[in-house]
């Protein structure tokens, strides 16, 4: 792909600007004496290796021996993995009352282990629709 002479310079200032914003941002661009530029490395497939060889390097450490957290290990990067387990912790750690039962709406009331507060939940079966209050609730 060929660059008019204006095109080459504002793509440089473009990649200049973001690197100015993110120290991290990583770019390389080769152009030939023509003025076709032949390889562009930009920041997104930089990030995505650095991630890949961050996830092998990186041993994770599973606050519990469970099915799916040994699965989650092997797949997400170290970040996303970490929120996944502190997701599943916090599901893991709480109870859960059934408060109410009617026809169509049932409530729940749910309380984590490390929290004053207690959430009520409804499951509105006619519509399959969940909603849920935060607030402090006597059990």
């Amino acid at each position: 792909m060929a660059l008019r002479k204006v095109d080459g310079p504002a793509m440089m200032e473009y990649f200049h600007k973001k690197q100015l914003v993110d120290s991290s941002y990583f770019y390389s661009i080769q152009v030939d004496d023509d003025g076709h530029y032949s390889r562009v490395l930009v920041d997104k497939r930089h990030q995505e290796l650095q991630a890949k060889f961050k996830m092998r390097q990186t041993k994770m450490i599973l606050q519990s021996y469970v099915e799916m957290l040994r699965h989650v290990v092997e797949l997400y990067s170290p970040e996303m993995f970490q929120m996944f387990q502190d997701e599943y912790m916090n599901i893991a750690d709480c109870t859960i009352y059934k408060a109410n039962k009617s026809d169509t709406i049932t409530e729940y009331k749910v309380k984590y282990s490390q929290k004053i507060q207690k959430h009520l939940v409804k499951y509105e079966a006619s519509t399959t629709t969940v909603d849920s209050v935060a607030r402090s609730l006597a059990l």
